[in-house]
C-alpha cells in the first residue's frame, strides 16, 4: 500500500510539473521568447529574468515606433501649407484650374477634372513636384482669396448681373482670381438664385431672363431697372465716386479705369466708349458718376414714360435716359473698351480699360493674362 501511495504522489507531481511548463512554455511562445540551445538537442526557455527584459525591449520598440509615428504625423501637419497670392504655386493652381483643365483635360492621368478644386490641384502640382508647391492643408483651412490693394483716387463701385452657367462661372474665376469686378472698391454679383461664390453671396433680384431687342441684343432694360433700383434704394452706393455695371464676359482692368475717370469726380456725367458707328456708351462696361445715378433715382420714371425700354437693350436706355435728365455724356474712346463690335478686342493691349466678350472662362483669364 505505502509502494503504491508512493507511485501516485510521484505521478501526480510529474503531472503538476508538466502542467506548469506547458503554462510557461505557452507564455514564452506567445512572447517569442524561445531559446533555441545547443545542449542536448533539446529546446529550453530563457531565464525569467531574460524573458522580463526581452518583454520590456519589444514593449520599448513599439513605443518607439508609435512615437515616431506621432512625430511623422505631427510634421506633415506643420509642413502643410496652402499658396498664397504671389507664390509661383498660386499662380500655377489658377492657371490648371481655370484654363489647363479645361483646354487638356487629358494631360491629368484621370487624377484631375474641370470639377476639381484648389487644393486638389495644389496636391497633384506637389506630388509632380512642379512649381514649387507644398502639400496642401485640405483640413478646415480655405484655399486664400486674392486681397486686392486699392491706391489712391476715385473710389469705385462694380457690379455684374449673372445667371447660373457660364455667367456664374465667370464669377467664381474672377472671385478666385481677384480680378475683374472682385478688383473694384466695392462689387456685388445680383442674380436670381443665391450663390456662394467662395464666401461671397450673391444679392437675389427678380429673374434675369431677357428677350431680344431690335437691334438684336439682349432686351433686357426691366432686369437692370430693377438692379439699379435696387442699388440705389439703400444708401451705401453714395460713398463711392462712380458705380460700373460690368457684364460677366468682359474683362475689367479697375486700376485702369481709375485714370480714366479721375478728372470728372464730383461731376454729373457718364462716359461714351465706343465711336464706331455713332456716339455710344456700349453695354458691356457703363460708368456712371453718382451724381448721374442719383439724377437717375429721383427722375427715373419720366423716362419709362417718354422712351421704348421693353424693346431696347440696357444700355441705349441708360444712354437717353441720362441725356433726357441732363446729364452729360463725355466721350472717352481712347484705350477705353476693346469691344469685338468696337476697336476689336486685343488682349495685347496693356493699357485698355476692358476687353469683350469672353464668354468662356478659360478664354477670359488667358486674354487677362495675356493684358497684365
Amino acid at each position: 500500500m505505502a509502494s503504491q501511495f508512493s507511485v501516485r504522489k510521484v505521478a501526480q507531481a510529474s503531472g503538476l510539473f508538466l502542467l506548469a511548463a506547458t503554462l510557461v512554455f505557452a507564455v514564452a511562445d506567445h512572447q517569442g521568447l524561445l531559446t533555441f540551445g545547443a545542449t542536448h538537442g533539446k529546446t529550453t526557455l530563457s531565464d525569467s529574468g531574460a524573458i522580463a527584459k526581452a518583454h520590456e525591449a519589444k514593449g520599448t520598440k513599439v513605443n518607439a515606433s508609435h512615437t515616431h509615428k506621432t512625430k511623422e504625423k505631427e510634421a506633415e501637419k506643420e509642413e502643410c501649407s496652402n499658396a498664397v497670392p504671389g507664390d509661383p504655386c498660386y499662380g500655377a493652381v489658377l492657371w490648371h484650374k481655370w484654363i489647363g483643365l479645361i483646354e487638356q483635360p487629358y494631360a491629368y492621368d484621370g487624377n484631375l477634372t474641370r470639377e476639381s478644386d484648389r487644393h486638389n490641384i495644389q496636391s497633384w502640382l506637389h506630388e509632380k513636384g512642379r512649381s514649387g508647391c507644398p502639400r496642401p492643408c485640405k483640413e478646415s483651412i480655405a484655399y486664400p482669396i486674392p486681397k486686392v490693394a486699392h491706391p489712391g483716387g476715385p473710389q469705385i463701385y462694380c457690379f455684374s448681373v449673372a445667371r447660373t452657367g457660364p455667367e456664374m462661372d465667370s464669377m467664381f474665376m474672377q472671385r478666385q482670381t481677384g480680378t475683374g469686378i472682385f478688383a473694384c472698391n466695392g462689387y456685388d454679383v445680383y442674380s436670381d438664385h443665391e450663390i456662394d461664390i467662395d464666401g461671397y453671396k450673391t444679392k437675389l433680384i427678380p429673374s434675369t431672363a431677357a428677350g431680344v431687342s431690335v437691334d438684336r441684343t439682349a432686351a433686357n432694360s426691366q432686369v437692370f431697372m430693377k438692379t439699379w433700383m435696387y442699388i440705389l434704394g439703400s444708401h451705401w452706393w453714395y460713398k463711392y465716386d462712380f458705380l460700373a455695371k460690368v457684364d460677366p464676359d468682359a474683362i475689367l482692368f479697375p486700376e485702369r479705369l481709375r485714370g480714366h475717370v479721375a478728372a470728372h469726380v464730383g461731376q454729373n456725367v457718364f462716359f461714351l466708349n465706343c465711336a464706331v458707328h455713332a456716339p455710344a456708351m456700349y453695354g458691356a462696361v457703363e460708368v456712371f458718376a453718382k451724381s448721374a445715378l442719383g439724377a437717375y433715382q429721383a427722375a427715373h420714371g419720366r423716362c419709362e414714360q417718354s422712351l421704348p425700354f421693353w424693346s431696347w437693350g440696357e444700355d441705349r436706355f441708360m444712354q437717353e435716359c441720362l441725356k433726357m435728365l441732363g446729364v452729360i455724356p463725355i466721350p472717352d474712346y481712347t484705350e477705353n473698351v476693346r469691344d469685338a463690335r468696337c476697336w476689336g478686342s486685343d488682349c495685347g493691349n496693356k493699357g485698355a480699360v476692358a476687353f469683350h466678350p469672353f464668354k468662356a472662362v478659360n478664354g477670359w483669364y488667358r486674354c487677362y493674362l495675356a493684358s497684365q
